[in-house]
């Protein structure tokens, strides 16, 4: 009979355990992940809500605001930004997208300098750059703005950051089966939206948990074409990026892609590049790309300057440039990197100093 009691109790106990070790992995999958892929579901302007499908979000209407508030004139501006109009009568038309290596422009300093370039050059310039955008969305974006909006660039700028590796591997490599790339499908939007709904009903949490672990592999099998081992694979991938306390989107620099991955990255940009020169007004693009720290004291693997400088020689197009900061640069001062940041983001000063002057002088 105490053998059973003990038996009995220690069950008991090691059931609390999980369930508290449950109760804690739901707060966080909520917090972060839930409510990060979730609380987006607002388009600006409203334009756009017909191809929600198709990008991932516009700007956030609160950040975007708080930050940028001495440029945002409309509900455009959470889908891109007027330093000077398009106009035919402008030498050029200059197009920037990216991710937050393109958003910083909205910045006062840097808005202030592409004003000053625009006037002195006679080129209209709309900053299109949102954050955690790769080329994916950026595909969907361009096509948005050249449908819906009529803006059509002579010149584009494409900021390609090093983490557009892991967005396009992890975040955006969903099916594709429309001719600008849908980014973020009605798969994800279901399962983040019905996940949420789950979490709130009134059960075990160790049951939630299991639950959620389940669905979460059934999605990922979905997005995958089925293929069982590929969501494993890219699960256990997730799993590694959190033992060894590496962001996702820097686990392909640290650990280094195959050949595979490396030809999943150079479709999407290709998908991007047949896109833009289906407009005939289309001039040139200028890809830009930049070391991160850890790039220049040779502790991640894969470069993405590598992989454009590839894209770039298959094309045999004259008309995209790469812009490679490591070839631009003799050398680096630390101090243009903001301090403690992971993702190598630039200081305000370094983007209108630096940065983007070095890009507009080589705009031919």
């Amino acid at each position: 009979m105490k053998k059973i009691k003990f038996y009995f109790l220690s069950i008991f106990i090691l059931f609390l355990i999980f369930e508290l070790l449950s109760f804690a992995s739901i707060k966080i999958i909520k917090n972060k992940v839930l409510l990060s892929n979730t609380f987006s579901q607002e388009y600006k302007p409203k334009i756009i809500e017909n191809y929600s499908e198709f990008i991932p979000y516009s700007r956030n209407v609160i950040n975007f605001s708080e930050l940028n508030n001495y440029i945002v004139k409309n509900d455009n501006s959470f889908f891109y930004s007027v330093i000077r109009n398009f106009d035919n009568k402008n030498k050029n038309n200059i197009l920037i997208q990216g991710d937050s290596w393109a958003e910083v422009a909205n910045k006062k300093k840097i808005f202030s300098y592409l004003i000053k370039y625009s006037d002195k050059h006679n080129v209209g310039i709309i900053n299109a750059g949102i954050s955690s955008y790769s080329p994916s969305p950026m595909t969907s974006q361009l096509y948005i703005l050249e449908k819906e909006f009529e803006i059509k660039p002579s010149i584009i700028i494409a900021i390609i950051d090093q983490t557009d590796i892991g967005d396009e591997l992890y975040r955006y490599y969903t099916l594709e089966k429309n001719s600008f790339s849908p980014s973020l499908t009605k798969i994800q939007r279901k399962f983040y939206l019905e996940s949420n709904e789950k979490f709130k009903k009134s059960n075990l949490f160790s049951l939630k948990l299991i639950n959620f672990i389940y669905s979460y592999f059934l999605f990922q099998k979905e997005i995958y074409n089925n293929n069982s081992f590929n969501a494993a694979k890219i699960i256990f991938k997730k799993i590694k990026s959190k033992l060894f306390g590496v962001p996702l989107v820097l686990s392909p620099l640290k650990f280094g892609i195959n050949e595979i991955e490396k030809n999943i990255f150079k479709s999407k940009l290709n998908n991007y590049i047949n896109l833009a020169f289906q407009n005939s007004d289309l001039k040139r693009i200028y890809f830009v790309t930049h070391p991160h720290v850890k790039h220049l004291n040779k502790e991640f693997k894969t470069n993405v300057n590598t992989i454009i400088d590839e894209i770039i020689n298959e094309n045999k197009k004259k008309d995209i440039i790469h812009l490679d900061f490591e070839i631009l640069m003799n050398s680096f001062d630390m101090k243009i990197f903001l301090k403690g940041d992971e993702f190598s983001h630039l200081t305000e000063n370094a983007y209108a100093n630096y940065y983007y002057p070095k890009i507009f002088n080589k705009i031919k």
